[in-house]
């Protein structure tokens, strides 16, 4: 049985309570802060809805769409591990002893993540508007966005409640703070020890080619088109050959000295 949405409700807004709790004196600022955030997210959401339809290659908007889902696939797991180590976050432990299923403390909590994800649901809107727009992009486009979302709240529920667990042990506490670091810093250092102007001369291109690539929903990336001369300047002329295609004039002998 499905839980009344009065209850639902309540949680969430608790929920939103808990975020937004800094003091009576400072309730108002955050309001304000918080609006002007989420105005500033609907201007970007916005902005690419204008902007995605308008690039003429396929691959500029693959690169974009690629680089803001990953970017919110972090956002998305981050966050909800920030508010769970600063105490913003409601405990579904302490609703054991309400009348609810416990069976359905889960979907709770996959409604919870909605509350930690907004900025990327507001984001995603605009993209799939544009992408729909979009005259390269086929009408099944958009929906990878449903999915997208689908998938991160179940995986950002599982990871809060792998932390929270690891978190509440002492000792372990400490080493996943650490670990969490150094997660964050190992890209940076991977390019430092690796430069990627060495990855040719090393066996790590053999394995970055046999990467699949991402279904795009505009088939594939395609190869790179030719590079065009610049206009202005007219390619220098093949060796032997002088300007316009001729061949160079001889060179007239010196006249005899008096």
């Amino acid at each position: 049985m499905w839980l009344p949405d009065n209850q639902i409700t309540a949680i969430l807004t608790t929920q939103w309570r808990v975020m937004m709790n800094r003091g009576a004196t400072k309730v108002w600022l955050m309001y304000l802060l918080t609006g002007l955030w989420y105005l500033a997210i609907s201007a970007a959401a916005v902005l690419l809805a204008a902007v995605i339809p308008e690039m003429d290659t396929r691959e500029s908007v693959n690169t974009l769409i690629t680089i803001g889902l990953l970017l919110g696939f972090l956002y998305w797991q981050f966050v909800p591990v920030l508010l769970v180590s600063s105490g913003m976050s409601l405990e579904l432990k302490r609703l054991l002893v309400y009348p609810i299923a416990p069976q359905r403390l889960f979907f709770i909590e996959v409604l919870l993540r909605i509350t930690t994800g907004v900025e990327v649901l507001i984001l995603m809107t605009g993209a799939a508007v544009g992408l729909w727009r979009h005259p390269l992009c086929p009408w099944w486009g958009p929906l990878i966005f449903p999915v997208y979302a689908a998938f991160n709240m179940l995986l950002s529920a599982g990871v809060r409640d792998l932390l929270t667990r690891l978190l509440a042990r002492k000792g372990v506490r400490e080493l996943v703070v650490l670990g969490l670091v150094t997660l964050t810093a190992l890209p940076q250092l991977i390019l430092v020890a690796f430069p990627p102007e060495t990855w040719k001369k090393q066996a790590i291109s053999q394995y970055l080619d046999r990467i699949p690539d991402f279904p795009y929903p505009f088939g594939g990336p395609g190869p790179a088109p030719p590079r065009q001369p610049r206009r202005g300047r007219p390619p220098p002329p093949p060796p032997g050959r002088g300007r316009g295609g001729h061949p160079p004039h001889p060179a007239e002998p010196p006249l005899p000295l008096s």
